[in-house]
């Protein structure tokens, strides 16, 4: 029993020594620790310091130390001038398709017209199509005008041309294909590389079939290539030229409503009776070549008409000849002696009263 005690005493004494080390590694780890949460509690007060600094900035006008700072840092944050620099440079590179029409009171239409003309070319412009129409007994003259002039000039074309007579009318309208130019941009651009590509790919090709597909291939980009360069072109053309339609016409003058003396209205009856007689001669020129045409027909009846009817008489007289041949022969009558009786034949008595024949 002794010796259990002092094993067991020499056990509780040989357990003991671990306890401090284990406390010791705990402490260990404890102080190592420490500088670590020194070190986030240090990066948690700078975070905190930066997030706080735009605060002071917004505060900064509250206080009187902070206006020249908070002054001076506006500018640069929000500039002004920069923006209008940016949206006038945004609206400048626009495509917009401009037309008017203008509707204008002058004395003389075709020559105003003329006028327009030659200022409109004196703009670097173009005329496009131009209709006129002198002055007649029933209606007064006219005359229009669709010219292109430089987007640019539109308003001083405008001003110039009105100035040839009194403007009844003018409206004009913009169209933006900003988007419909920058979409057939983008595709010109990527159909070019595409061509380009293909090309390559043709010069390189080493079979028969490649080359066959390639070329295939080659034409339908082409071809499309084409049609999107044509678009273009035209958009380009009517954001570059603006489309002014004008229209040149005299003041409104009421004719009168009838002849005003005698000889007016021998005048006025006289032209209705021209008037008549052209329109019947022009109705029978549209007549004639349809009475023509029946009258042809018409003959060409008649003449069947008539062959019939004598193919319909011939009929009965051949029949009857027919049936006279068909019919049978009378019997007939017995022919005389040829000769006459010989002398030893007996002749007839004479008749009574008759004279005897010389001998």
């Amino acid at each position: 029993m002794p010796d259990r005690s002092a094993q067991g005493i020499t056990i509780a004494r040989r357990s003991r020594p671990p306890a401090p080390k284990r406390f010791y590694v705990q402490g260990m780890r404890r102080a190592a620790l420490l500088p670590a949460a020194g070190l986030l509690i240090a990066v948690g007060l700078a975070l905190s310091a930066c997030t706080s600094s735009p605060t002071s900035l917004d505060s900064g006008p509250m206080g009187g130390g902070s206006d020249s700072s908070v002054d001076g840092s506006a500018p640069e944050l929000v500039d002004p001038g920069r923006s209008d620099a940016a949206a006038d440079s945004d609206a400048a590179v626009r495509d917009v398709i401009t037309t008017a029409q203008l509707d204008l009171v002058v004395e003389d239409p075709v020559e105003s017209a003329a006028k327009a003309t030659d200022l409109v070319t004196s703009r670097q412009g173009r005329i496009d199509s131009s209709t006129s129409q002198p002055a007649s007994d029933y209606q007064s003259a006219s005359a229009s005008i669709v010219a292109r002039v430089p987007a640019d000039d539109l308003e001083t074309a405008i001003d110039e041309i009105s100035a040839l007579g009194a403007v009844r009318s003018l409206s004009t309208q913009a169209t933006d294909v900003t988007q419909q130019t920058t979409d057939l941009d983008a595709r010109i651009d990527s159909l070019t590389s595409a061509v380009e590509r293909l090309r390559q790919l043709l010069a390189s090709a080493a079979t028969t079939t490649d080359l066959i597909a390639i070329e295939t291939a080659l034409s339908e980009r082409e071809a499309e290539l084409e049609s999107l360069t044509a678009q273009r072109d035209y958009l380009g053309d009517q954001v570059d030229y603006a489309t002014v339609s004008i229209s040149f016409t005299t003041a409104d003058q009421t004719p009168p409503a009838g002849p005003q003396d005698f000889w007016g209205a021998v005048v006025a009856g006289f032209t209705g009776l021209v008037a008549s007689l052209g329109a019947l001669v022009i109705a029978f020129g549209v007549v004639l070549p349809w009475i023509v045409a029946i009258a042809i027909v018409a003959a060409i009846v008649i003449g069947i008409v008539r062959l019939v009817r004598r193919i319909r008489r011939r009929r009965p007289a051949a029949t009857a000849t027919a049936t006279a041949t068909d019919a049978p022969s009378a019997p007939s009558a017995p022919s005389a002696p040829d000769a006459a009786p010989s002398g030893d034949q007996a002749t007839p008595p004479p008749a009574p009263g008759a004279s005897a024949p010389d001998a």
